[in-house]
């Protein structure tokens, strides 16, 4: 995979997952305000992270296990063509 591709994915991760970050902002300051002793608290952000990062883990490494099969290589090569196309696009919208 280009690195080209893995910008414009990142990107659009990265903006689909910013609707996540109310909810933990939240989960935040529910925490704050129920004054609970510091390592509570600090088990509470490791558990609630963990869990939030799960399938992200679980799809990196289904990826990593499938890497070498053929919808894998067609699902990059099709990546590959649609960033060649919006990429140009989008960066000349940034300028």
């Amino acid at each position: 995979m280009s690195i080209i591709s893995m910008f414009f994915m990142e990107s659009l991760f990265t903006l689909a997952e910013l609707t996540t970050a109310l909810p933990y902002f939240r989960f935040l300051t529910s925490l704050v305000s129920y004054n609970l002793n510091f390592f509570v608290i600090l088990l509470l952000i490791f558990l609630y992270s963990f869990i939030y990062c799960l399938p992200l883990i679980v799809i990196y490494f289904v990826y990593i296990i499938s890497k070498k099969t053929k919808f894998i290589s067609k699902f990059e090569s099709i990546m590959n063509k649609i960033s060649s196309y919006v990429l140009p696009f989008v960066f000349m919208l940034l300028r």
